[in-house]
């Protein structure tokens, strides 16, 4: 038979309130880490669906802006001068008139020559605004260069032999260059960027 004494008694008690403590810390932690753990994961899918927008948002603006240059204008639904409806503008695409003349701006122009930037790369006015399923993207668009193609001549780049014949021919090529900033949820953001050329060919 064995006899405790108060002492010994204590000293399970310390015991005991020690490993109770360093238990509750350790717990802590873990849910500490479980949330860091889950804003990460949180944070990684908000940025890649933001990224996955920006790149929508600039693919839908190349295959417009194709066709914009194409006919050096809009279609009359989206406020151009043109007759007709050459080419559909899809629905998750806004575009903007910078000088509030109720007259959509064309993006193929210097927009420092027709006094809408201060320099090329001039980012104070949204071009393209993008917005699908509740994903917002800007998208600004800068001619940088117009340049005539190797083994042409300068007359080719104006078609003279008719509509398809310049970009046969070798044509010129106008580079643009396409920026897209998607924004969504929780702040989160994404810029995207590439060089777009365009092939005379009309």
């Amino acid at each position: 038979m064995f006899i405790t004494t108060t002492r010994e008694q204590g000293y399970v008690l310390l015991t005991s309130i020690i490993f109770l403590v360093i238990v509750t810390v350790l717990s802590l932690s873990a849910v500490r880490i479980g949330n860091v753990g889950e804003r990460t994961t949180t944070n990684t899918a908000l940025q890649m669906k933001v990224f996955e927008t920006s790149e929508a948002a600039r693919t839908a603006a190349a295959t417009v802006l194709d066709e914009h240059i194409y006919y050096r204008g809009w279609p009359s639904n989206n406020g151009g001068s043109l007759q007709s409806n050459l080419f559909p503008v899809a629905s998750s695409l806004t575009i903007r008139d910078a000088d509030s003349d109720s007259v959509t701006d064309n993006l193929y122009e210097d927009k420092v020559a027709a006094g809408l930037a201060t320099d090329v790369a001039d980012d104070s006015t949204v071009d393209i605004q993008y917005s699908q399923s509740g994903q917002n993207a800007d998208v600004y668009v800068f001619r940088n260069l117009a340049q005539t193609a190797p083994g042409s001549s300068a007359a080719m780049v104006s078609g003279y032999e008719g509509t398809g014949r310049a970009a046969a021919g070798g044509g010129g090529n106008v580079w643009f260059d396409l920026r897209a900033v998607g924004r969504g949820a929780g702040g989160a953001r994404s810029i995207t960027n590439s060089d777009y050329r365009f092939v005379v060919r009309n």
